[in-house]
């Protein structure tokens, strides 16, 4: 009698274990799936057996994996990604992912932020994948490609880089679900713990003395100089100021204003520019009102620009374009305009976020007291 033929097909979800060097072991789950092979490190351990506790421990812990492998093996059987195979088959992802790169062309920085996304996502599981192959075990192991790359400079990306990647790589799947080539987003099915997120850096910002100090010192790009000063003196994010074009400027009388639709929350902003803003100004010399005030190079060399600027100005501060943004705000509550002008000035939508600025300005006042008093001590 012919025998029934044993079942040979392998898992695609199998739990192994990683050698750490305080004798532990690691869980990680190893994912194939369609031919792409993924993992995702579960953060539970095998600890040494020395005791009757330990064996109980770890007992639990391989039940705790066992159950996540078993989730992932259902999710891959019921299709968790979402993809709609119909129409995501023969697309390539990185194609798709041009695609809206070249759509968001007019809205430079996010342009260029997706496309340094796309150099992560090629480097990651390079050109071959398509569509219908981007499911909730490929973004996971996008998230751990991250945590292990490292940037132009040789360091670790740092994790608002990790969280901005991640960021673009939801947008882009948005845009997948929108035209019909997903059913869902594959990344919704990720934990909030899985996700890098952004973390506040601080309230970094220039004194008065760092202001003059920076207008006073060479920059080898002159655009980036206006630009940033120009925006320590009116408080724009980059992205507005990226797209700010010369019909938005106008001017009432003597004062000039400028009109801006903030790219970060829509809003619309009417902003009085001060002579000391209007005096980095580049020269119009008959630019048409569709074309933009400054000219950029890209992000990374932007924020490189200004930080060799702000070495030569002698400044120890780690100066990004952002901190043009926060001196503004701690000028005009240092020069004793109230919280909820200068919330105005800023376009936000809480003067809670304002008070940030306030609490800062307070410190300050703080330590200026008590320094006179340690003089008497």
């Amino acid at each position: 009698m012919a025998r029934t033929k044993k079942n040979t097909a392998k898992e695609p979800v199998r739990v192994r274990t990683k050698d750490l060097a305080n004798g532990n072991k690691s869980l990680y789950l190893d994912i194939y799936v369609d031919g792409v092979r993924s993992y995702e490190f579960l953060k539970l351990y095998i600890v040494p057996e020395t005791s009757a506790a330990a064996k109980v421990a770890n007992k639990n812990t391989m039940q705790a994996a066992n159950a996540i492998k078993a989730r992932r093996i259902l999710d891959i059987a019921n299709g968790a990604a979402g993809i709609t195979k119909a129409t995501g088959t023969n697309v390539l992802f990185t194609d798709f992912v041009r695609e809206v790169i070249r759509e968001k062309k007019t809205v430079k920085r996010y342009g260029t932020t997706i496309d340094a996304t796309l150099k992560h996502l090629i480097a990651y599981k390079g050109e071959k994948l398509t569509v219908s192959q981007i499911n909730t075990n490929y973004v996971r192991g996008f998230v751990v490609y991250l945590e292990k790359s490292i940037n132009t400079h040789g360091g670790n990306l740092s994790n608002n880089t990790k969280a901005l990647y991640c960021k673009c790589l939801y947008t882009v799947l948005n845009d997948a679900v929108r035209k019909g080539f997903l059913q869902s987003n594959p990344m919704d099915a990720l934990s909030t713990d899985e996700k890098p997120h952004f973390r506040d850096p601080g309230r970094e910002y220039l004194t008065v003395d760092e202001v003059k100090a920076m207008a006073g010192a060479y920059c080898k790009r002159d655009e980036v100089k206006r630009a940033f000063m120009f925006a320590c003196f009116c408080g724009l994010r980059l992205s507005d100021i990226i797209g700010l074009t010369w019909g938005q400027l106008s001017k009432d009388g003597q004062q000039w204003r400028a009109s801006v639709k903030m790219q970060k929350t829509g809003a619309p902003l009417m902003l009085p520019l001060s002579a000391e803003a209007v005096r980095w100004l580049p020269e119009r010399d008959g630019a048409r009102d569709i074309d933009n005030v400054f000219e950029f190079p890209s992000n990374p060399a932007v924020e490189r620009a200004i930080k060799a600027w702000a070495e030569g100005a002698g400044i120890k501060k780690r100066v990004t374009f952002h901190v043009s943004r926060h001196t503004f705000a701690t000028l005009a509550l240092t020069a004793g305009a109230d919280l909820y002008t200068t919330s105005k000035l800023l376009g936000h939508a809480d003067i809670s976020t304002t008070q940030i600025y306030a609490k800062v300005i307070d410190s300050k006042k703080d330590e200026a007291v008590n320094a006179v008093s340690s003089l008497f001590g």
